[in-house]
């Protein structure tokens, strides 16, 4: 018998670091740090390789934990 457990993972995306480099300039609700520049650093929805960062990442995180890929 194998027992079966299922999970969402909510923001999910934002636990996996982003390949790409992208800056903005901080609105207004940044307060004092309006305008100054910003880089993201993790992978956001809406970013086109987001989806596949998270994946590398959870699979490096079960890869860590000893699972292995088939």
């Amino acid at each position: 018998e194998i027992e079966v457990k299922g999970a969402d993972i909510e923001n999910a995306y934002l636990t996996a670091p982003c390949r790409e480099r992208i800056w903005f300039r901080a609105g207004k609700e940044f307060g004092s740090k309006y305008g100054k520049p910003f880089k993201i650093v993790k992978a956001l929805y809406g970013l086109k390789t987001s989806g596949n960062r998270w994946h590398a990442h959870f699979s490096d995180m079960l890869r860590s934990i000893g699972f292995l890929l088939s």
